[in-house]
């Protein structure tokens, strides 16, 4: 299985995403709710 990453993509995509569902990516990262609401910490 090829698990190649594209960040720049991932980063691009992420720049339009609401702060909310940006927690919802970090928990699914991490298991574990993220502290912050700020947008540019998450």
């Amino acid at each position: 299985m090829n698990a190649t990453i594209n960040v720049a993509l991932e980063l691009a995509v992420m720049e339009k995403v609401t702060p909310g569902k940006l927690r919802g990516k970090y928990y699914e990262l991490f298991g574990e709710e993220s502290r912050s609401g700020n947008r540019q910490w998450l």
